[in-house]
C-alpha cells in the first residue's frame, strides 16, 4: 500500500492516443470504462495502461468529467482485489465526476472573467473619455481650441503622458493649436513648415502612430524643428519619449496629435488603438469646426447682404447710406485695414466712403491717410498714372490684385506711403459694361486676396453699382416733367421690388412674380414670363396674365436653339424688341405667337457675372410695339431679377448648410449618448440622409462577413412597403449597386434605372421595386468598407 501511494502521488502525464490506455480511451470517447479484473482482460487491450503495467491493481473504474459534451478530465478509482464496483457505486461516482467537471469549468470561467474585467475596465475608461469628447464636440462645434484642449487632456490622462500638443495644418505650415503640460504656452501658435515636420510626416505617410523611445537619440530629431522645440521646452533636460498620430479626414492630412514624457519612459505600443481613437476625434473636431465656421461666415455674408439690400431699397437718391453700408460690410468681411469706395465723375474718381481699421476708429494708419491728404471727397485724376491701382481699374474695368508692398510700390510709386501695407485690391463698379466706380482695399497683413475674397467683394461692388444706377435712373425719370406720373410709378415699383427681394431672399418664385408683375404693369403688357436657363434648355419659372391673374399656367420648356429671340437676347446687352412675333421667320416663334396669342414682344436677357442665365419677356395680344424708350426701365427690372436669383441661391445654399449642420449636431448627439447601442445613431443617420436628399428613402446596411445586414430605414410608407419585401440579410454581390459599393469602396450614382442597360447590375432589385434613381455611399473605416448608405427615389 505504501508503495502504491508513493506512485499515485507522483504527477503522471498520459498521452491521449486512442486505445493504447484505458484513460486515453475515456478521454477520447467520453464513455465509462469498468475493468472488474485485469487478469481477464486480453494482453493486447490497453497495453500502456499504468494499472496494468504496475501489476498492483485488479479493479479499475474510469469516469469522464464532462462539460458541454467535452471531456475536461477523468476520475479514476482502483482496488487491489478483483470484482469491480457495484452499479450504485458507479452512479455515485458519476455524480462526483459531474461536480468535479463543474469545478474545473468554474475555475476556467473565473480566470476568463478576471481577464475580461481587466479589459472592460480599460475599455470603459476609454469609452467614458470618448463620450466626454463627443459631448465636448457637440457643445462647442465652432470653438476648436476648447475641443482640442479637452481631447488632448483625455489622451494625456489615459496614456500617462507628461504633456502634449495638437498641430493643425494650414497650407504649408503646421500651427501649434493646443498645448498642455508643465510648460504649456511655450510653443502655442508657433509655426513650422510642413516640409520640416519630421516624424509628423512619417505618421501621416504610414497612417499609424509613430513611437519614439528617446527623442534625443533619434536620428531625425537633429533635423526636426519639433524635436528641437521639445528639447527647449523640457524642464528636465533633452531626453523625451514621444508618440505622434496623424489627424486624417477622408484621406486629407489635417495635422498631428503628439504626446511626450520628460524622461526616457517609452509609451506602450498597446496604446495605439486608444491614441488613434483620440486622433480620429480630433480630426472630426477640426472638420466640424471648419463646417461650423464656414456656416458662420455664410450667415455673416447673408446678414451683410440683407443690410445692403435694405439700404438700396430705402435710398432712392441719397446714396451715402448705401455706400457706407457697402464699405462697412466689405471692410469687415475682407479683413482689410482700409476700404474705400470711389465714384467716377468725368475724368476723375471721387472718394465717397471709407473706413480705416476698426470701423473708422483713430489709428496710426488713419493719421497717415489724413497726412497724405486722403479723405472723403479726395479726387484722383485718371491721367495720374502710377498714383493708385484704382485708376487702372477705372480705365480698364479689370480687377487688380497686388501681393506685397514691393509689388505695390514698384507698380504705383506715387501711392501714399503707408506703414505696413502688404496687399492691395481694386474692383470695378460695372453697369452695362461701363465702370462707374471702384472699390479699393488695403491690407497690412501678408497674404494675397483670395478668389473667394474677390467673389464676395464683387457682390458688394455690384450692389453699389446697382444703387448708383438706380439713383441715376430715378434722377433721369424725375427730370421728365411730362412723364412725372410714370416716373413715380416706376420709382415705387423699383422700391417695391427691392423691398420684395429684401423680405423674401430665399423665395425666388414670389420675388420673380413680383418683378414680372411690376414690369408688365409699367410697360402696359398683357402677359409675361420669366425664363431661367439650364444648359441648352430654358424653362418658365414665373408668369403674368393681366386678364386672368390667378390662373396657374403649365410649365414651358424649349431648346435655346429653336428660338431666335432666346439666342439673340442671350448675346445682346439691351432688350430685344419684336413688333410682330407672328411675322417672325422662325417657325417655332410664329407657332408660339399663334398658340399664346402673342403679337408685339420684348425680351430682356438676365445676366449674372456676365453670364446669360435667362430672360424676362413681355408681350401684347395685338400689334402694338413696345416703345424702345422702355429699354432702360426693362433693364432695371432684369437686373433686379438677376440679383434676386443670385440672392435666392445664396440664401438657399445657406439654408441647406444650416440643415446639414443641424443634422450633423443631431447625429453627433446620438453618437455621444449611445454607448453600447448604435441603433439610435443608425436611425438618425438614415432619417437625416433621407431629409437632406430631398426626401427619398434611405437604407443603412452593415457588412457582416460576406453579407450585408439591414440596420435602419427612413422613407415614405409606399417605399417602406417595398423595402419589406427585401431580405434583411443578403450576400455581397458585385451585380448589385450595394455589393459593388462594398467591394470597390466607391460611391455609385444611378440617375435613371429605366435608361440603365439590363446587364448593368443584373441582380439589383431596384428595377422590380419601381425605384427610379439611386445613390450608394460606402461607409469606410481605415480603408475598409463596413457598410453602405443607400438613397432611392421612386
Amino acid at each position: 500500500d505504501s508503495e502504491f501511494a508513493a506512485r499515485a502521488a507522483t504527477r503522471m502525464v498520459i498521452p491521449v492516443d486512442g486505445s493504447r490506455s484505458a484513460i486515453s480511451e475515456v478521454a477520447v470517447t467520453g464513455r465509462v470504462v469498468h475493468i472488474r479484473d485485469w487478469d481477464e482482460v486480453p494482453a493486447d487491450r490497453y497495453p500502456d495502461s499504468p494499472t496494468r503495467t504496475q501489476g498492483l491493481i485488479k479493479t479499475l473504474l474510469l469516469v469522464p468529467l464532462l462539460r458541454n459534451d467535452n471531456v475536461v478530465g477523468v476520475l479514476s478509482l482502483t482496488r487491489v482485489e478483483p470484482g469491480g464496483f457495484q452499479d450504485a457505486e458507479v452512479a455515485l461516482l458519476q455524480t462526483f465526476a459531474n461536480q468535479a467537471a463543474i469545478a474545473v469549468d468554474n475555475a476556467r470561467l473565473l480566470r476568463e472573467i478576471e481577464a475580461r474585467n481587466t479589459e472592460l475596465a480599460e475599455s470603459l475608461e476609454l469609452q467614458t473619455a470618448t463620450s466626454d469628447v463627443l459631448r465636448l464636440i457637440s457643445a462647442n462645434p465652432g470653438d476648436l481650441r476648447i475641443v482640442l484642449d479637452g481631447i488632448l487632456s483625455k489622451a494625456i490622462d489615459l496614456s500617462g503622458a507628461d504633456g502634449g500638443l495638437v498641430l493643425i495644418r494650414r497650407g504649408d505650415v503646421l500651427v501649434f493649436e493646443s498645448e498642455l503640460g508643465p510648460v504649456a504656452g511655450n510653443l502655442l501658435h508657433r509655426e513650422i513648415p510642413t516640409t520640416a515636420a519630421g516624424v509628423n510626416l512619417k505618421a501621416r505617410d504610414q497612417r499609424s502612430p509613430v513611437f519614439i523611445d528617446d527623442f534625443a537619440a533619434f536620428t531625425e530629431a537633429r533635423r526636426d524643428p519639433l524635436g528641437i522645440s521639445f528639447a527647449e521646452a523640457n524642464p528636465l533636460g533633452g531626453h523625451t519619449s514621444f508618440v505622434t498620430i496623424a489627424l486624417m479626414q477622408d484621406d486629407e492630412w489635417l495635422g498631428n496629435l503628439n504626446l511626450h514624457r520628460y524622461r526616457v519612459d517609452p509609451f506602450d505600443p498597446k496604446l495605439q488603438p486608444v491614441l488613434q481613437s483620440f486622433a480620429d476625434q480630433a480630426a472630426i473636431a477640426v472638420a466640424n469646426a471648419r463646417l461650423f465656421n464656414d456656416l458662420d461666415a455664410a450667415l455673416a455674408r447673408q446678414t451683410a447682404m440683407t443690410d445692403v439690400l435694405d439700404a438700396v431699397s430705402t435710398s432712392r437718391l441719397d446714396l451715402q447710406p448705401v455706400f457706407e453700408a457697402v464699405t462697412r460690410h466689405a471692410f469687415r468681411l475682407s479683413d482689410s485695414a482700409t476700404a474705400s469706395l470711389y465714384l467716377r465723375e468725368g475724368d476723375a474718381l471721387v472718394r465717397s466712403a471709407s473706413l480705416t481699421n476698426n470701423e473708422g476708429g483713430s489709428s496710426d494708419l488713419e493719421a497717415e491717410w489724413r497726412a497724405a491728404g486722403v479723405g472723403i471727397g479726395w479726387t484722383i485724376r485718371l491721367d495720374r498714372v502710377g498714383l493708385h491701382p484704382a485708376i487702372d481699374t477705372a480705365l480698364t474695368g479689370q480687377t487688380i490684385r497686388l501681393g506685397g508692398a514691393v509689388a505695390l510700390y514698384e507698380r504705383y510709386p506715387d501711392f501714399p506711403p503707408l506703414t505696413g501695407v502688404q496687399d492691395a485690391l481694386t474692383l470695378p463698379l460695372l453697369r452695362n459694361g461701363v465702370t462707374i466706380g471702384v472699390l479699393a482695399f488695403v491690407r497690412t497683413a501678408a497674404g494675397v486676396y483670395s478668389d473667394a475674397d474677390v467673389g464676395l467683394l464683387n457682390t458688394f461692388a455690384n450692389q453699389a453699382a446697382i444703387a448708383v444706377d438706380n439713383a441715376r435712373l430715378l434722377r433721369d425719370i424725375e427730370q421728365r416733367n411730362n412723364d412725372l406720373a410714370e416716373s413715380l410709378e416706376l420709382q415705387t415699383a423699383t422700391s417695391d421690388v427691392l423691398r420684395l427681394i429684401s423680405a423674401h431672399p430665399g423665395d425666388l418664385h414670389t420675388v420673380l412674380n413680383g418683378i414680372l408683375t411690376k414690369a408688365a404693369q409699367l410697360c402696359d403688357a398683357d402677359m409675361g414670363r420669366v425664363f431661367l436657363r439650364s444648359g441648352t434648355v430654358v424653362e418658365a419659372v414665373a408668369a403674368f396674365d393681366a386678364a386672368t391673374p390667378d390662373v396657374t399656367y403649365p410649365a414651358l420648356r424649349f431648346d435655346v436653339g429653336g428660338s431666335t429671340i432666346a439666342r439673340q437676347s442671350s448675346a445682346e446687352r439691351l432688350p430685344l424688341f419684336a413688333d410682330d412675333l407672328a411675322a417672325s421667320s422662325n417657325p417655332m416663334e410664329a407657332e408660339n405667337a399663334r398658340l399664346f396669342d402673342i403679337r408685339s414682344h420684348v425680351s430682356i436677357a438676365l445676366r449674372r457675372d456676365d453670364e446669360w442665365i435667362g430672360n424676362l419677356n413681355l408681350a401684347r395680344h395685338e400689334v402694338r410695339p413696345f416703345d424702345p424708350k422702355l429699354a432702360r426701365i426693362l433693364q432695371g427690372f432684369a437686373d433686379q431679377a438677376s440679383i434676386a436669383i443670385a440672392n435666392a441661391k445664396l440664401f438657399n445654399d445657406l439654408d441647406e448648410a444650416l440643415s446639414q449642420q443641424r443634422a450633423m449636431n443631431d447625429v453627433l448627439d446620438a453618437v455621444s449618448t449611445a454607448r453600447y447601442d448604435p441603433q439610435p445613431v443608425f436611425d438618425r443617420i438614415a432619417h437625416h440622409a433621407a431629409a437632406l436628399g430631398g426626401d427619398p428613402s434611405a437604407v443603412l446596411q452593415l457588412v457582416d462577413g460576406n453579407e450585408v445586414v439591414f440596420a435602419s430605414f427612413s422613407g415614405s410608407d409606399a417605399v417602406a412597403e417595398s423595402i419589406r419585401t427585401v431580405p434583411h440579410r443578403v450576400p455581397i454581390d458585385a451585380g448589385s449597386p450595394t455589393g459593388a459599393a462594398v467591394l470597390n469602396g466607391e460611391l455609385i450614382h444611378i440617375d435613371d434605372w429605366d435608361r440603365l442597360p439590363a446587364e448593368t447590375y443584373p441582380t439589383a432589385r431596384s428595377r422590380t421595386l419601381g425605384i427610379k434613381s439611386s445613390v450608394v455611399v460606402p461607409m469606410l473605416r481605415d480603408g475598409r468598407t463596413i457598410g453602405v448608405l443607400k438613397l432611392d427615389r421612386m
